[in-house]
């Protein structure tokens, strides 16, 4: 809670200097709210990186806000791009949600070592509804335990493609606790349905980091420009963007709509509550003040 606290203060701070025109002392705000949440990254469990997620998600939106309010100047639109750059190619890669992942599958793994006795004992204490489980499923242990260290196996497997194939990760988790259901695999059903979802949350946070990058990509071309914003993303390669950032849940290239003196970016997002809908992730720059001058 603290960690997304100290987040919630930079961007605070952030959006204050950007109300005063002060667009250097905004943009290091915002280098501030992006390391805390960064400082999470190599933790191996899934919690800390869904706290990082949510610090990620709180810095694009004061990002947002700020542009609209204020115009950083290139130096510091620079020093943001070499930070969003690894962050983003570090989701891209897995390499945060992999180590959560080795760390829950340790910790479950963990919990088949404790003794049939104390596990029943647990289990009737736990807030869990464990009531309606039989006790044949404290007999299979052997077998949970296989199917446990399977199913984390499958979910490597698929984590080793690049997104949107990734996301297949998030199916395996549901198919495998159902599963588990069926052959009442007690402990393998207590463990993976809260993981259903962090694949996902994983892609957004990707989504949202190039959405990031290429509206500050696109602060440094209209720098550049004489404050006008590209007609299409493909203008900012390679001299602010080494290509075009692509869309983790659909694999093309995020979507740009120049508007008057804004634009609107965007990713499809995930899949909505409804079949065919998606919760689109939109940043949207409408009146923005004029750059500053490069400094000489």
């Amino acid at each position: 809670a603290r960690v997304k606290q100290g987040t919630q203060t930079a961007v605070i701070y952030a959006l204050g200097y950007a109300d005063t025109h002060r667009g250097k002392e905004a943009g290091e705000s915002l280098l501030i709210s992006y390391a805390i949440g960064r400082s999470l990254a190599a933790e191996p469990l899934v919690i800390s990186q869904l706290v990082r997620v949510a610090c990620n998600a709180i810095s694009l939106g004061s990002l947002q806000q700020t542009v609209n309010r204020v115009a950083m100047p290139p130096q510091t639109l620079t020093q943001l791009q070499d930070v969003l750059r690894p962050m983003a190619d570090r989701e891209a890669s897995g390499e945060s949600f992999n180590r959560a992942f080795v760390g829950e599958e340790l910790i479950g793994l963990a919990s088949f070592d404790i003794s049939p006795e104390k596990l029943q004992q647990a289990l009737g204490n736990s807030p869990n509804d464990t009531n309606g489980l039989p006790k044949i499923g404290l007999k299979n242990l052997k077998a949970d335990r296989q199917f446990f260290a399977a199913t984390w196996d499958q979910v490597f497997a698929a984590r080793k493609e690049p997104f949107p194939a990734r996301l297949e990760a998030d199916n395996i988790f549901g198919q495998r606790a159902s599963e588990a259901k069926r052959h009442q695999y007690i402990l393998t059903m207590l463990l993976l349905p809260a993981l259903g979802k962090t694949t996902m949350l994983e892609a957004q946070d990707l989504a949202k980091l190039r959405l990031a990058q290429t509206a500050v990509a696109l602060e440094q071309f209209r720098a550049a420009s004489g404050n006008r914003y590209p007609d299409a993303l493909a203008e900012l390669s390679p001299k602010f963007l080494e290509a075009v950032p692509a869309d983790p849940f659909d694999g093309q290239p995020l979507r740009y709509t120049k508007s008057g003196n804004g634009y609107t970016l965007q990713s499809i997002g995930p899949p909505g509550a409804n079949e065919g809908q998606q919760k689109s992730l939109v940043f949207t720059v409408s009146n923005p003040p004029k750059p500053a001058p490069a400094a000489p």
